[in-house]
Parts: structure tokens; C-alpha cells; sequence
């Protein structure tokens, strides 16, 4: 015989009710505009109910948010008394951010870019693309690209941050498909070549060579391996 316990009693009424106006905390960018979204909301649900959010969730939120950065992220709010300029947040030391508006800031400086699609500039639909693809990866291992790669005895070294920049997402499939590639080109009158997008069948593809073809990228495409460059072009 089997000793059966009660039933558990029910939810007491308050535990399933939710707040008329649950308070959330937006995070945004310094240097982004008033009018632009936020980077995210986050539900205040630490601390109590409707008092804050943790600093550490919130530093990791943002965080994968602007592209996996957290070495030197920091949290600041806008000053009401020295010309709307931005000030840095200490971590409280219970831990809880209580404030409704937060900017999310990395590096030095607060108006540093998050990283963004190099060709657009645009911060939203961004993804990791690779100068030699992975469909590529065999050709990759045969032909030795490992040694262009930092830490070359990593597992799935074409995941290689020599290998790898932001596209937005529709340019990431066009780049795969070999739409078009980047190049250094010297413009005329400069000293030094620059990287560019250059589109490879302008006549099938018109609109993405009216687009993007002879476009600089939107910021310097450091730290890449010029051999992974190369290879792409090929």
C-alpha cells in the first residue's frame, strides 16, 4: 500500500496575478539618438518585484547583444546637471541596477560604435560572416589556411577571428553565394589602397551594382588575415 499525501493547495491569488504596469528597464546607446529603440527591455524582477535587474544579468544581456562585448563594458546614465552628458554607474553594492534608463557603453569612451555591419552600418539583423565559408572548410584544412589563423590548434579553426567579420544578414547570403567580394582598391588621388566591395557579375545582378559595387567599407576591416582575402577572391 502506497502512503498518499494531500493535494497541494492551490497558488495562493496573489502569486498568479501580474502587475497592472510591470516595470521594465531599457538599455540603450550613448551615442544613438533619442529617437532611436532601445537596445533592449529588461523586466525588473530583482531586488523584489518592480525594483531593478541585477547588474551582472544586465552586463551579460548587453553584452551578446552588441556583438559578445564585455571586456571593459560599463553602465552609465544621462546627467540632469552637467549638460546631458554621460555618466558612469558603479556597481551597487547589493547588485541592482534601479534607474529606468541605462546606456550600455564599451572601451573608453561612450561613443565608441557597436561593432556593425561593415558594408551598411547597420546595427540591427548583423551576422558572423567568413571570408573563406564554411561549405569551405574541407579546402580550408588541405590547404593548410590554419597557419594565417590566431591559435591554430583550435577546434573548428575556420571559426578563426582572422577569418571572420559582420555582414547584415541579406549581404551575408549574397557574400556566400559569391555576389560579390571584397578588395583593396586605390582611389584616385590616394597613396594607399583601400578595401572595398566589388561586385562580380554587374550585369546579372544590376541593382547590386548600382548598391554596392566601389563602396568602402564603414570602417577599417583590421585584425583579418590578407590571405583569407586572397583565397575568397579565387
Amino acid at each position: 500500500m502506497t502512503d498518499l499525501r494531500e493535494c497541494l493547495p492551490p497558488p495562493i491569488e496573489s502569486h498568479l496575478s501580474s502587475p497592472a504596469n510591470e516595470r521594465r528597464i531599457s538599455f540603450r546607446h550613448p551615442a544613438y539618438p533619442d529617437a532611436a529603440p532601445d537596445l533592449l527591455c529588461l523586466s525588473a524582477v530583482d531586488g523584489g518585484l518592480g525594483v531593478g535587474i541585477e547588474y551582472n544579468t544586465a552586463l551579460v544581456a548587453c553584452g551578446i547583444v552588441a556583438g559578445n562585448r564585455w571586456d571593459g563594458a560599463w553602465f552609465s546614465v544621462r546627467s540632469s546637471s552637467d549638460n546631458d552628458s554621460i555618466v558612469p554607474v558603479e556597481h551597487p553594492s547589493d547588485g541592482i541596477l534601479r534607474d529606468s534608463v541605462y546606456y550600455f557603453c564599451v572601451g573608453s569612451s561612450s561613443e565608441e560604435p557597436y561593432p556593425t555591419c561593415r558594408v551598411t552600418g547597420y546595427f540591427e539583423a548583423r551576422k558572423v560572416a567568413h571570408l573563406v565559408p564554411i561549405s569551405a572548410a574541407g579546402w580550408f584544412e588541405s590547404n593548410r589556411m590554419k597557419q594565417y589563423c590566431r591559435l591554430p590548434s583550435k577546434m573548428n579553426i575556420i571559426d578563426n577571428d582572422r577569418n571572420m567579420f559582420l555582414l547584415r544578414r541579406d549581404l551575408h547570403q549574397l557574400f556566400d553565394t559569391r555576389r560579390f567580394t571584397i578588395m583593396p582598391k586605390t582611389s584616385i588621388g590616394a597613396a594607399a589602397p583601400t578595401l572595398i566591395t566589388h561586385v562580380l557579375l554587374p550585369q546579372t545582378h544590376p541593382e547590386l551594382h548600382i548598391l554596392y559595387h566601389n563602396r568602402a567599407l564603414q570602417e577599417p576591416l583590421t585584425g583579418i588575415a590578407v590571405e583569407m582575402l586572397f583565397a575568397r577572391f579565387i
